[in-house]
């Protein structure tokens, strides 16, 4: 199930990269884009939007879900902070994280894509609110309660893992307290 879920999304990075193409093609009377994404998949699509055909591509994301290199693929940056913070239980939550990581099967590694699925499911609605758990997951990463590293697989590829500090102040106190 939990690859289904990585497919699906890649799946939907996919279609979004062709549809940005495709409009640009199809009406070359747009000239700004404007894309709600931080993710570094669509750094292809927006540098060739920009360079091969001269749009203007605006990148709108919250603060720290914004790869680099989007940011400097893109013509203009547009950071903002969801309106409402929702109060979450960080201890519940880290709990949470940890059981995630530790149901991983062997050969899975906790990927931010997998560890959000698992987070917002509708199951875990007492510990954060599904609409809320992105936002909440990239407040811990902020403030290194969770880390990401580059791992690099058997096959060469790399990828980029999302896992709790086990060393941080906040971990510490949320699983052996």
């Amino acid at each position: 199930m939990k690859a289904r879920e990585d497919n699906t999304q890649s799946t939907v990075d996919t279609n979004v990269v062709i549809d940005l193409f495709e409009i640009a093609l199809d009406r070359p009377g747009i000239k700004t884009f404007v894309l709600m994404a931080g993710d570094s998949d669509y750094v292809r699509v927006v540098a060739r939007l920009r360079h091969r055909l001269e749009k203007d591509v605006v990148v709108a994301a919250i603060p720290g879900s914004l790869s680099r290199e989007l940011a400097r693929a893109a013509t203009s940056v547009d950071l903002f902070e969801p309106e409402a913070r929702v109060d979450v239980d960080e201890t519940a939550l880290i709990q949470l994280i940890d059981r995630f990581e530790a149901q991983l099967p062997e050969g899975f590694l906790p990927t931010f894509g997998r560890l959000h699925g698992y987070v917002a499911d509708i199951r875990n609605a007492n510990i954060v609110d599904p609409q809320a758990a992105q936002q909440q997951l990239n407040e811990l990463v902020h403030r290194g309660v969770l880390v990401q590293e580059h791992v690099e697989l058997p096959d060469g590829r790399e990828i980029r893992v999302t896992r709790l500090d086990r060393d941080a102040p906040e971990v510490l106190d949320a699983l052996y307290d």
